[in-house]
């Protein structure tokens, strides 16, 4: 069975981000599609970053192989970033953004 990881890489185009190991960024930029419609059925928390002046939107995929980083620039647009599991959770640290298991 294909991990939450692959099966969301290969369902849209992404593009590695330079010098970032295991994170990709969506290949055509700002993008109208919600976070939910990229990896659904999965929980999806919200941040105000420190580090961002975009509104964060965190997808952890439910079998820790990785997640959804989106920021959220207006209303009906976003910059989705996909990152592995090394990846996702680099990206989490550098945001400052912990996210607790129940």
């Amino acid at each position: 069975m294909m991990n939450i990881f692959l099966k969301v890489y290969n369902s849209f185009d992404w593009k590695p981000i330079r010098n970032c190991p295991g994170r990709y960024i969506f290949s055509t930029g700002i993008s109208e599609l919600p976070p939910h419609v990229i990896s659904p059925n999965c929980s999806i928390f919200r941040f105000e970053a420190r580090v961002s002046k975009d509104d964060v939107i965190v997808v952890p995929f439910s079998d820790s192989s990785g997640g959804l980083i989106s920021y959220q620039k207006s209303e009906n647009a976003y910059l989705h970033t996909l990152g592995d599991q090394i990846g996702f959770i680099r990206k989490l640290k550098d945001l400052d953004i912990e996210i607790l298991d129940n």
